[in-house]
């Protein structure tokens, strides 16, 4: 039976999976949201997480690469130690904003089809709006935390 904080970080180990990526991405990301720790190396990592060295390098890599997290430096000392970013959920809602737009550019192609019927160009229009109406109301979020830092 697995303790609170280890369902907790197997939890997000399974959202991940959800959406195609691996279980160990959600567990790495969990594990760094719930430590007390400023941030953790790979060997803490591996220990907690009870996985390789390897599997726990590459999946911190991804997540650096998808600004989930950061690597930290201390001076002196040579190994790598990371944190989840500060402005991780901020990326991930731009990203995901990203990839709506371009669905959105996708549905703004269909709408220049001179032949489309009148139901086809009804479905087009309502999509066109709700991506619209996506993209504003993300905008303005963004906006207003950019003035808060």
């Amino acid at each position: 039976m697995l303790s609170p904080r280890e369902q907790v970080i197997e939890n997000f180990g399974q959202y991940f999976e959800q959406y195609k990526l691996s279980r160990i991405l959600g567990r790495v990301y969990g594990l760094l949201l719930i430590t007390d720790q400023p941030y953790l190396g790979l060997d803490q990592m591996v220990a907690e997480l009870n996985v390789s060295k390897a599997s726990v390098s590459i999946t911190v890599r991804q997540l650096v690469s998808f600004t989930m997290i950061e690597k930290v430096t201390r001076p002196g000392d040579r190994r790598d130690y990371y944190r989840i970013s500060s402005k991780a959920a901020v990326s991930y809602l731009q990203q995901t904003l990203r990839n709506a737009m371009g669905f959105a550019n996708l549905i703004d192609g269909a709408a220049k089809l001179e032949d489309l019927k009148p139901d086809a160009r009804a479905k087009i229009e309502k999509l066109q709006t709700v991506y619209t109406s996506l993209a504003q109301i993300l905008a303005s979020f963004f906006a207003t935390l950019e003035t808060e830092e």
